[in-house]
Parts: C-alpha cells; structure tokens; sequence
C-alpha cells in the first residue's frame, strides 16, 4: 500500500510498516480473514496532545486537526484506542524512577473523555472536563510489571541510547563511521549482553552523519537534555516495538487484535518503519539486518555485508535463547554512561 504524505493525520505503523487510515471495507475483510480487530497505540506525544487539548481547549497548541480526525475515524469505525504505555511514560519521573500514579489517572480520564464524547460535540472544544467528565477509571496498575518493564526493557533502551551519546562526543565523522558503529556493536553483544536492533538502526544513522536522528538524542546539547531526550525515547522505541506485535497486544486486551502504532514523531516513524515487518517476524531470533539499499552512503557495501553476516550468525546462536536481563549490571552501565556524558 502507498503510504499518502497527508499532514491532517498522525504517522501509522503497523507489524507490515507504514499505512493509511484503513477503509470500513479493509477493516470488515482483515476481521472476516483473521478474526482480529484493529487497535490504535498511542504513542506519548499523542497522549499528551489530547490532553492538553482537554486541558487548554481552543488555546492548546495540540495539532488539533489530527486529534479530531484520529477520535473521529475510531468512533465512526468502532476502533478502539490503547495508550497504557504513552501513560505510563508521560507519568515517569526518571529521578526517583516511579510512576506518579495520580498523574497517570488524570492523564487517563482526560483520554477517555475525549474518546468517548461525540465527535461533532469535541470538535467544538464546547465542554468543561471537570464537570461534564462522567467515567470512573477502572483500571489497576500492577507497580510489579510496571517495575519488570521499565528494568528489563526501558532501562536496556535507555543504556543504548546512552552508549551512541558517549561514542558520538568522543568524535565523529567519514574516519569514525565504521570504528563507531563497531565500538557500538561490541559493547552490546559483550557488555550489555543483549542486541537491541532499532538502537543499532540508530547508530548506523548517527554514526552515517544522518543529523535528522541526532534529534532524537539531541546530540550536542546539555547534559540533562540529552538524558531527557534518551530516556523519552527509550520508552518511545519500547512501546513501539511492544505496539507491533500483534500476539503480546492480543493477550494484554484479551482478544484478538492488529495494532497500529500512531506516533507525531517522524524520526521515530522512519526508524521503525523501513523493514519493520522483517523485523517483528523474525524477532526470536534477534536478528536485524540492513539492506543494501537502506544505509548513509558513507559506509561501504562490504562494511554492511560483514556487520549484516556478523547479526545473522549471532541471530543463529541465540535462536533458542531466552534473553536474561541482569537489571543490576544494566543500572550499572546507565549509571557509569550517565556520568560519562558531558
């Protein structure tokens, strides 16, 4: 499908890459082949938009129009909206590394609001929150899961995000590209254990002189900036990767579903987009390889040709392998990467 550049709607990936708003006739066909439903995955920039929506009215600076076109298709389509994961980023304070639960509440409520009440009401922006908001929030947080998230996924994320901070003030440029990329590579395949393969998409973009993703990271900036802007999108890439996999959503909401993650973020798009599909499919086994085709020209075809063989033979060895996170040693790295950071 031709993915239409239109500007009055949030990005969409899916486990196949980027798509469309799919038709009531492509929604009613996928549920008659599959028995699955779509769900939209809502990433945090998107929560928080719709809540400050909610919050200011006609005065947010929310991309208004996005908003209404999202609540209105999922009304009219009966498609329903997922956002525990944008809540519980949105709701994170990196300094004591605790969810503020009354935070996540209100954050809850707000989108539920807006979910649920008619759309040609909503886009008026006619209402008052606090006295027309008519739900009660039902769902409980387990702080158990929400600590094995943030210690065994989040936090994983977040070192190798710190790690391509740390290589890339250290210099970079044509001489560096391939060293640093390697520097990256070795440091996760034997310091942290564990091949984090959108993170390695990443380096080779940052490592390449692709200065588009250094905003990710906001190479250059202050230090708490750039911790900042590693850790939100630590939980970004998270909950992406999380919102592609159709198995692991099914089994959260108890039925089956095909999520599609809605993101404002294009660098974020773009990163997960390209082979996505591939990706999530061959996930076990931990394998992501570049194609030839999709790398900063500043790397040579055989550099690509190693590193993919290199991933393709680890990817082999760990086919069976369940990752063990040791959350201990990964605080240790964050810990040692922070300090590093200038």
């Amino acid at each position: 499908m031709k993915v239409k550049n239109n500007t009055e709607h949030f990005n969409l990936v899916s486990d196949l890459g980027k798509i469309n708003f799919p038709s009531k006739e492509e929604l009613q066909k996928h549920f008659d082949e599959t028995g699955e439903d779509y769900i939209f995955v809502l990433d945090t920039s998107v929560c928080l938009d719709i809540v400050s929506l909610i919050g200011w009215g006609k005065n947010s600076k929310a991309e208004k129009s996005k908003i209404f076109n999202l609540i209105e298709f999922c009304q009219k389509n009966n498609v329903e909206y997922f956002a525990i994961w944008g809540l519980l980023e949105s709701s994170y304070n990196r300094e004591n590394l605790e969810i503020k639960y009354d935070m996540f509440d209100d954050y809850y409520n707000k989108l539920n609001f807006a979910f649920n009440t008619p759309i040609k009401k909503f886009r008026k922006l006619e209402f008052d929150f606090y006295r027309d908001f008519p739900f009660v929030n039902d769902i409980q947080i387990d702080k158990n899961i929400v600590k094995s998230i943030i210690d065994s996924r989040v936090n994983p994320y977040y070192a190798g995000l710190l790690k391509i901070c740390e290589i890339a003030q250290r210099g970079m440029g044509q001489n560096r590209a391939q060293k640093n990329v390697e520097e990256f590579y070795h440091w996760m395949e034997n310091d942290l254990g564990y091949m984090i393969g959108h993170e390695y998409r990443l380096a080779l973009q940052i490592f390449g002189g692709n200065s588009e993703y250094w905003k990710m990271l906001r190479l250059g900036s202050k230090k708490e900036i750039i911790l900042k802007e590693s850790m939100k999108s630590a939980w970004d890439i998270y909950h992406a990767k999380m919102s592609t996999n159709n198995e692991l959503l099914s089994e959260l909401v108890s039925r089956n579903v095909r999520p599609i993650f809605v993101t404002k973020d294009s660098r974020l798009f773009d990163l997960l987009s390209p082979k996505l599909g591939s990706y999530i499919r061959t996930s076990n086994t931990k394998v992501s390889l570049i194609p030839i085709d999709d790398y900063p020209k500043i790397y040579s075809q055989d550099f690509i040709t190693k590193m993919n063989e290199k991933t393709a033979k680890l990817g082999r060895e760990r086919l069976f392998r369940t990752d063990d996170i040791d959350d201990d040693l990964v605080k240790d790295l964050i810990r040692d990467l922070e300090d590093k950071i200038k």
